[in-house]
């Protein structure tokens, strides 16, 4: 028989009576040991009548039957199922799926105990009965080993069964080894992968659609200045002030990019202004990131600090164009400018060329150092006469050209005659 519930008669007898209301239920009635129908009125006040009917029979018969149902459920199941005693882990019945998993006869697996199977699991289970934390269904994945020594991963659920004495554990069991594996190579895979972007110098960053950052590899957080980006929910444009190099206006956000064109963007002549207030020249690309299906759920961004290289390449082109100690445009700047203000709209086209008395006789008698800083008050005198828009070049040695585009002749003159008195102010006699 199993124990349905502690049925207090003697409290429900008073309970009815206080009530006035008629009862009529059948419970296991410990102090006759039978199970009675009990039907219980108040006729009046503080008294009660009480009948009790003997339903033994055919509670033992139902009982009976339930359990023959039960036990052919328990049988005949697909899922593997045990029933164990906790404490000591005694297998105490075992259905036929779990004779065919574990590759034990039933009878065999009746005289083991669950800690030849799983002996982590049965520590487990005898720690909860113990501490009296099953009082819901349980859930856990455990190895479980096969009578060839094969480890299988199982989930296993666990529900309490109680007669008049002991308690069980019913164990539901299923074979989940291919899921299992799949989830450690699909964790093994994502930390392979993070362990390559958190290693590489590139930025990484990824967002969802809503342009919220999900991930940003240690580069892109020195990059940007925001190392604590994990402890708060950060908006991808929060982070992100990009500026064009050139004009220094608001560019477009890469990820609003290439979510909007669903491919790959790449930005060029961008600077970052970062979370310290300095500016970052960055080479960068965008691209969503699609599913199986092709539906876009996220983007990535791939950047890398080129400032320094940028400053190189500035410094590179500024000296390809310009000399050295003057600082005015070189010869191949001015051949370059000719060309390109060769044309109607410029005309007219003025040019000067001078060139500086007495260099070599400076350079002889005083120095290469006073020849020098003599070239350098001529080109200091002939930026301070020249227009922003006219082009000045030290041609070579101690010739200077300039070109003066959509100059008159009386405008030449006049910038001539400027030049001398500056010459007077600057160089001297």
């Amino acid at each position: 028989r199993l124990k349905e519930s502690d049925f207090d008669c003697i409290s429900f007898i008073g309970q009815a009576a206080l009530s006035g209301k008629v009862y009529d239920i059948t419970k296991y009635v410990d102090i006759f040991g039978r199970w009675c129908r009990i039907i219980v009125y108040s006729p009046e006040n503080m008294c009660a009548v009480v009948i009790f009917q003997d339903k033994t029979p055919q509670m033992q018969y139902t009982s009976e039957l339930e359990n023959l149902i039960i036990q052919a459920m328990f049988d005949e199941h697909t899922a593997v199922m045990l029933l164990i005693e906790p404490l000591t882990g005694q297998i105490i019945d075992a259905n036929h799926a779990a004779s065919a998993f574990y590759g034990y006869s039933r009878e065999k697996l009746k005289s083991m105990c669950i800690d030849e199977i799983s002996p982590s699991f049965h520590e487990e289970i005898k720690r909860r009965y113990l501490a009296k934390l099953d009082q819901e269904n349980q859930y856990f994945v455990y190895p479980h080993r096969l009578s060839n020594g094969e480890l299988r991963m199982v989930d296993v659920y666990s529900s309490q069964i109680h007669d008049v004495d002991n308690t069980y554990y019913n164990l539901i069991i299923f074979d989940v080894t291919a899921r299992e594996k799949y989830k450690q190579e699909l964790y093994n895979e994502k930390e392979l992968l993070r362990l390559t972007l958190e290693s590489i110098g590139d930025g990484v960053v990824t967002t969802d659609t809503g342009g919220w950052i999900t991930f940003m590899n240690r580069a892109a957080q020195k990059i940007t200045g925001w190392e604590e980006w994990k402890s708060q929910n950060i908006h991808f444009n929060d982070i992100f002030h990009l500026l064009n190099e050139e004009t220094g206006k608001p560019i477009e956000s890469p990820f609003a990019k290439a979510l909007k064109s669903g491919s790959v963007t790449v930005m060029s002549n961008t600077v970052l202004l970062n979370k310290q207030g300095m500016t970052v020249s960055l080479a960068s690309s965008a691209a969503p990131i699609k599913d199986e299906r092709g539906n876009i759920f996220g983007t990535v961004m791939v950047f890398q600090d080129v400032t320094h290289a940028r400053e190189q390449q500035k410094q590179i082109h500024y000296m390809s164009y310009h000399d050295e100690l003057t600082g005015l445009y070189n010869r191949r700047f001015a051949i370059k400018e000719i060309k390109r203000l060769n044309r109607t709209r410029q005309i007219p086209l003025a040019v000067i060329v001078g060139d500086v008395n007495g260099l070599k006789i400076t350079n002889d008698a005083l120095g290469h150092a006073v020849g020098d800083k003599l070239l350098k008050k001529v080109a200091t005198a002939l930026k301070a006469s020249c227009r922003e828009e006219d082009i000045i070049a030290r041609w070579g040695g101690d010739e200077f050209i300039i070109l003066l585009p959509n100059t008159s002749e009386q405008t030449v003159r006049t910038v001539v005659k400027r030049m001398k008195k500056t010459f007077l102010e600057v160089v001297g006699d």
